[in-house]
């Protein structure tokens, strides 16, 4: 009021400030300030831009211009039909979404360029891909059976160890080490490959020295891979693993190589990466 503002919207409802029934501090209420009210004609060009400059300022850079009904309307009831039918659009002076608050710094050329840390998507440094263990890789040959070496990773190791684990695996799924990849029920094959889960499986283990069970989640032949990868200090080791990666399309930018804020940015609904897929007659056009 000593600003000289005379009426506000308080979650949907308008009043003069001096009227504002009092507000309940423990819920959030929505209060706007009613800067001015325009009827539209070709000389209030110089009001409008003083009126919204000054709507910017009160809202820290957002300001609503609400479109009010045609016909007059009195008292109260007349008052909610208008908030229920106004057409309001929101504008924002920032880079910056004013429905969901997701915020972009200064555009510039960096912002567009994989090859600077400003720009190029964390989740993959730029490079557009992501390395995971392949499945494919990890079982090559489907027609194999468990025994015979279908999993790549294990088919050279002479130690027991995975045999028995096989085992084990077997008697709890119910399969056998002589069935075929491929015929092995998909519930099965994700277990072999991604883990047990929260489900723990009893092992018999016996390596010639000694024999003992135990009772634990399977961590699954990929996982077990993806984390000796991160974990082992061993060159060959990881040169091992690496056999059975590949590239697939950062899940972030969809290979694209840019940070979010940058695909944002559009020029007829599309961004930079969809424009550079573009040949140079269809970009033209």
């Amino acid at each position: 009021m000593k600003k000289g503002y005379q009426r506000v919207k308080v979650d949907g409802q308008f009043y003069e400030i001096a009227e504002v029934p009092a507000l309940d501090k423990k819920f959030t209420h929505d209060i706007d300030v009613v800067v001015d009210r325009l009827v539209v004609r070709p000389d209030i060009s110089t009001r409008l831009a003083d009126s919204l400059e000054q709507a910017l300022k009160l809202a820290d850079g957002l300001a609503i211009a609400e479109l009010a009904d045609a016909a007059p309307v009195e008292g109260a009831k007349a008052n909610r039909q208008r908030n229920q039918t106004a057409e309001r659009f929101v504008f924002s002076e920032k880079f910056a979404c004013p429905v969901s608050g997701f915020t972009i710094s200064e555009i510039e050329p960096r912002l567009f360029s994989f090859n600077n840390p400003f720009g190029a998507c964390p989740k993959c440094g730029g490079l557009g891909v992501e390395q995971h263990i392949d499945a494919d890789l990890v079982i090559p040959d489907k027609d194999r059976t468990l025994r015979k070496g279908a999993i790549a990773p294990w088919a050279k190791s002479s130690s027991p160890y995975y045999v028995q684990t096989l085992t084990a695996l077997g008697k709890h799924y119910k399969f056998t080490l002589d069935t075929k990849w491929k015929d092995l029920p998909k519930k099965t094959q994700d277990a072999i490959l991604y883990g047990s889960g929260d489900t723990e499986i009893r092992f018999s283990y016996d390596d010639g020295m000694r024999a003992y069970d135990t009772k634990r989640v399977f961590e699954g032949v990929i996982t077990n891979l993806e984390r000796r990868f991160r974990e082992t200090d061993s060159d060959w080791a990881r040169e091992e693993i690496a056999r059975y990666f590949t590239d697939v399309p950062c899940e972030a930018c969809h290979g694209y190589r840019l940070k979010p804020e940058a695909l944002c940015v559009k020029i007829a609904d599309r961004h930079i990466g969809e424009i550079s897929d573009l040949s140079v007659k269809a970009a033209a056009l």
